[in-house]
């Protein structure tokens, strides 16, 4: 199993006219009443701690001529207009050493007029830890506490506990558990200043929830995992992948923290594939079944690049809806989303000027195939900034290996 390690719409309309169906034409003229169709591509880049600026961003129409090669403002955003066609945007070389490489590229395919895409990145900014103070309420006997941040930690005694940070940004969310084997905890969102109070939370007695896995394809080697999120910290708490036989539940212990997010991930690995079917809800903390009678889709596998071309050979059923694809050199890891339209993918081409950042031949290439809730269309704005899954919707991703999590 280590290879696992891995909506109802609402909605209001107006009607404006004449009884008699014969419209106003003063309303139909006015453009607050009907504005024209939209022809921008807006793009923001971020990471934990704000906006990225000066990061080169390249909008190309269908056919891969330029439409605008800018770079993101003060607030990381990049705007141009672009009917259809592709955006890229270049990290170049790290600031950090230990993020390696000289550059990685984040290309979405498909793109249309009015999008506004969501880039989130790791962070890459020189190291500047801070050490702050964090009151949290007393335990039973003096037990000590373990806070977590996505960005740091720390483990003492209360009231007072010293954590550790660096590069939470203004605000960010800190998970305070009992380290006595009860496992009571709290999460708090906070403005990060030193000292923090918490002292006024309360700690909450752990849940046992039931894990299943149903309708497995016979001989699939299967595991579960169960992960509780929230928009600033992914995840804050996580099983791990649990082995399960099918239709055979599980008991697992996991906190009590309302007004999070439940990601469910199934991993299936089944003739010589991966699949991962995962589902994203509020987090309810009770029984929390994947069923797979109709998750599985189509596997790729043997992907190879020729050009700008990529292509693979794929097996089994179930009809995919995306394409996330990695291509990775010694120097450059370039990540593509694109619609899926079969076992091939012509990737953008980026001009001269970038030319160090196209994929070359020796390059090699990993593809993942995944099934969304919403489509890709649904998907195309956040592909590289949180979960797949919609909430309350359903996700399914077949890999020829586990890919890196594009963000890094």
């Amino acid at each position: 199993m280590a290879r696992f390690a891995i909506v109802v719409s609402l909605f209001t309309s107006a009607c404006f006219g004449t009884i008699d169906g014969g419209g106003d034409p003063m309303m139909d003229d006015d453009p607050m009443m009907n504005p024209p169709p939209p022809t921008d591509v807006r793009i923001n880049v971020h990471d934990s701690e704000g906006p990225i600026a000066g990061l080169a961003v390249v909008f190309l129409d269908a056919n891969d001529a330029v439409a605008a090669d800018i770079v993101t403002d003060a607030q990381g955003t990049a705007v141009a207009k672009l009917a259809t066609g592709s955006v890229t945007v270049i990290r170049p070389g790290a600031v950090q050493p230990t993020m390696g490489g000289n550059g990685s590229v984040y290309t979405y395919v498909g793109v249309k007029a009015g999008d506004q895409l969501d880039l989130a990145l790791a962070p890459d900014r020189a190291s500047n830890p801070i050490t702050v103070n964090v009151t949290v309420p007393l335990t039973e006997n003096q037990t000590a506490v373990q806070i977590t941040t996505p960005c740091g930690s720390g483990i003492g005694v209360p009231p007072t506990v010293a954590v550790t940070l660096d590069g939470c940004g203004t605000e960010t969310d800190f998970y305070v558990t009992e380290l006595d084997g009860e496992q009571a905890s709290f999460l708090k969102r906070a403005q990060i200043t030193d000292p923090i109070d918490l002292s006024t939370e309360i700690y909450r007695a752990a849940l046992t929830s039931t894990l299943s896995v149903t309708n497995a394809p016979a001989d699939a080697a299967v595991a579960i995992e169960k992960r509780i999120e929230t928009d600033l910290f992914r995840p804050v708490f996580s099983t791990g992948p649990l082995a399960v036989s099918p239709d055979q539940p599980i008991d697992v212990t996991v906190p009590d923290l309302p007004g999070t997010e439940e990601l469910l991930f199934a991993g299936v690995s089944y003739q010589g594939a991966v699949q991962i079917v995962g589902s994203r809800d509020a987090y309810p903390g009770g029984p929390a079944v994947v069923d797979l009678s109709a998750a599985m889709i189509i596997a790729p596998s043997k992907p190879m690049l020729a050009g700008d071309t990529l292509t693979w050979t794929e097996q089994g059923s179930g009809a995919p809806d995306t394409v996330i694809a990695t291509v990775q050199s010694e120097t450059v890891a370039h990540y593509v989303a694109a619609p899926y339209a079969g076992a091939s993918l012509k990737v953008p081409h980026l001009p001269a000027a970038h030319d160090a950042f196209n994929m070359k031949s020796g390059d090699t290439p990993s593809i993942a195939l995944a099934k969304i809730g919403g489509g890709f269309d649904g998907v195309r704005a956040r592909v590289f900034a949180g979960p797949l899954a919609p909430m309350g919707g359903a996700v399914t991703i077949a890999v020829t290996s586990l890919p890196t999590d594009p963000r890094q």
